[in-house]
């Protein structure tokens, strides 16, 4: 029976071991030596192992029972690097700054002027208010006295609005976060 190198072994107990060589023998019985999980070495009766196939060979009866026949302890140290994550975590730190910043705010209002034009000019009927162009004309009737009586455009008033616009200064406070990090324990 051909048992190549690396071939696994599980026996009755389903405990692993994988063939390593097939060391010569004194008698006719043909013997492979299995490594075992935890590290021991066995020599295991070629006629013993129950092929499965693909998945190698199983062996009906435990390992132990042969280990306490000829069990010969081969020992190797491997050395293992790795690098695992550590728990950890980040305090965050937030504080707010204030500072204080002058703006220049536009701001309009709107301002009316009121002009008095003396008119002293006869009519014959009521002048209605009226624009002209951006100014609106208030007209005021007087009644006058005379052999007759008669309108008297007296007075308007000119009513003109215009838009007048200018900056102010006002004190403005801003505030500006800002954000550090502390690692909290693990190696980094």
């Amino acid at each position: 029976m051909e048992t190549p190198e690396g071939t696994m072994i599980v026996d009755s107990d389903g405990v692993r071991g994988r063939i390593k060589s097939t060391p010569p023998s004194d008698d006719k019985t043909e013997r492979v030596a299995v490594g075992l999980e935890d590290g021991q070495e066995v020599l295991v009766p070629v006629e013993a192992l129950q092929s499965k196939g693909d998945k190698g060979y199983h062996l009906p009866f435990s390992f132990r029972q042969l280990s306490r026949e000829a069990t010969i302890p081969v020992l190797e140290e491997r050395l293992k690097v790795e690098n695992r994550p550590t728990e950890g975590g980040v305090r965050i730190d937030k504080r707010v700054h204030e500072r204080e910043v002058v703006v220049d705010l536009p701001a309009s209002h709107e301002e009316i002027e009121i002009e008095r034009v003396p008119v002293n000019r006869e009519v014959s009927r009521p002048v209605e208010p009226h624009y002209e162009g951006k100014t609106y004309v208030v007209p005021l009737h007087e009644e006058v006295l005379v052999t007759q009586k008669q309108l008297l455009l007296r007075e308007e008033l000119r009513i003109t609005k215009r838009r007048v616009q200018k900056t102010e200064s006002r004190r403005v406070t801003l505030r500006e976060e800002e954000v550090s990090d502390h690692p909290l324990g693990g190696n980094g």
